[in-house]
């Protein structure tokens, strides 16, 4: 009789914790990356009074019911998207690892933010923990770290290599080639100046402007602009300023003037040592032959005076279209540009070689020139990052750069089930769960990392209902057995009445 009350008692204890397992649930059915909790029940040990013969079974009676286990539910939770780059979920197994500066937790819920140390942290200021990157890689030697997003601008890198891509059409017209001439100082316009000196096809009106390709007894080539209301005395300093071995009146210059159609010029942006920008020029003009381009760049904030051979030369395409050299003024296929742009920065210095025009063609197309390439940066600051499904960090920056961060790294256990809960929605390692298996994101048996969405809590109020209505009729039931012994001892002490 005795024992029925400890039973009962048992029922009503175990039942009792139960509830507040369910209880916990529930209140938690709306908490980021919560997992809910399982109570499982195991009979105590019977009484024998009889044990068991070949002939009979044995005769044991229970003492009762306990709580034998409770369990976390680890099966994957709903994600919701949230459009925040700092929110990360897990999509498989997996914990993040947090820090509190003195050991490391775990957990499922990724609604981190950013302090002022650029760290990533949890609600309560555990740090993020997985590999910095350095100079937007993670080296191969990276330890398991705090991982800190850069908060100071990242550095101006001052422009050394350009690469031009696009198509010079191979239909474009030349222009008019005139007869080799001697220039004389006859007349004040530059038509008449011109004629006077034996090209009288040359016609340039006052109000139009013409390229004229102008070559040297020494074989050197530039474009130069003119307009018919220039003098003889502008023309012979725009030769000089383009380097033409000429002095007027006396040197020969053989002239072409150019098609209004003929050329093509793109911007280039370089950048100085101090990230200011400085706007260049580079134009191509087709020469009498089909295959050959003359071409030349102008720097204009240039506040000393530039090498001209360096900043023109010659382009040639082969019968496919494809280029074939491309040359200095003085001949050279590999050579330096030097620019003082900046009285505060580095001079500027170009690397130039057949590279730089390697993705250009000669083709029946039309024209047209970019910049394909450019290794200079503007300096920038971090405006946002975004997270990959391996957890990798790439951060974006208001220079239009995007670089490697970090890596977020994940660990998992044998037995997740084992773990205990450490509070703030962590878990903390046991004996039962096992060392952390500390490992990349989408590696091995490791979970995906989702950006911009959270894991929402696994409770399922349905089944949370179902277990509490079961957990009040264990309650009920097992008081039932308490006031029934109850009364049927009562019953037997009035037998003596």
């Amino acid at each position: 009789m005795i024992t029925s009350f400890f039973s009962g008692l048992s029922g009503l204890r175990a039942n009792q914790t139960k509830l507040d397992v369910i209880g916990n649930n529930i209140a938690n059915a709306n908490t980021v990356g919560f997992k809910a909790s399982r109570v499982t029940f195991g009979d105590v040990l019977s009484r024998t009074i009889r044990s068991a013969t070949p002939r009979q079974a044995p005769l044991q009676v229970g003492r009762g019911t306990q709580v034998v286990a409770i369990s976390t539910v680890t099966r994957q939770g709903g994600l919701q998207e949230t459009n925040n780059s700092s929110d990360l979920a897990i999509q498989g197994r997996g914990f993040f690892i947090v820090s509190n500066g003195e050991r490391e937790l775990y957990t499922r819920a990724g609604n981190f933010s950013i302090n002022t140390n650029g760290e990533l942290v949890t609600p309560d200021g555990l740090r993020l923990q997985g590999f910095n990157a350095v100079n937007g890689q993670i080296p191969v030697t990276a330890v398991k770290e705090t991982l800190r997003l850069p908060l100071d601008p990242i550095p101006a890198r001052a422009t050394s290599q350009i690469g031009l891509s696009g198509n010079l059409s191979a239909a474009m017209p030349v222009g008019e080639a005139l007869q080799t001439y001697t220039v004389t100082q006859d007349a004040a316009e530059l038509a008449v100046t011109l004629a006077a000196g034996g090209i009288s096809d040359l016609v340039i009106e006052e109000t139009e402007s013409a390229n004229l390709l102008v070559e040297d007894a020494q074989g050197n080539r530039a474009v130069i602009a003119v307009s018919g209301t220039e003098t003889r005395g502008d023309f012979q300093t725009k030769v000089a300023e383009a380097g033409l071995a000429a002095t007027l009146p006396t040197d020969t210059l053989t002239i072409t003037k150019l098609d209004p159609k003929n050329g093509i010029s793109t911007t280039v942006e370089l950048i100085d040592s101090l990230g200011t920008p400085h706007l260049a020029t580079i134009a191509f003009y087709r020469t009498e032959d089909p295959s050959e381009w003359v071409w030349q760049m102008e720097i204009p904030d240039a506040i000393e005076s530039v090498d001209l051979n360096s900043m023109r030369g010659m382009l040639v395409f082969d019968p496919n279209g494809a280029v074939t050299s491309f040359t200095n003024g003085d001949g050279a296929d590999e050579w330096l540009i030097t620019a003082n742009v900046n009285p505060d920065a580095d001079p500027l210095t170009l690397e130039m070689s057949r590279s730089v025009v390697e993705r250009v063609t000669q083709y029946n197309l039309r024209s047209n020139l970019s910049v394909a390439r450019n290794d200079g940066m503007l300096p920038g600051e971090l405006t946002g990052f975004t997270v990959d499904e391996r957890g990798v960090i790439i951060g974006n920056f208001s220079n239009g750069e995007s670089r490697t961060l970090g890596q977020v790294l994940l660990a998992d256990f044998v037995n997740p089930q084992g773990l205990m809960r450490g509070g703030s929605n962590t878990f903390v390692p046991t004996v039962n769960s096992g060392d952390p298996i500390v490992g990349i994101a989408g590696e091995g048996n490791m979970g995906v990392i989702v950006s911009g969405a959270l894991e929402l809590s696994n409770v399922d109020l349905a089944e949370e209902f179902i277990e509490m209505i079961l957990a009040q009729r264990g309650i009920q039931s097992a008081a039932n057995i308490i006031t029934t012994g109850d009364t049927i001892m009562n019953d037997v002490l009035n037998l003596k009445r």
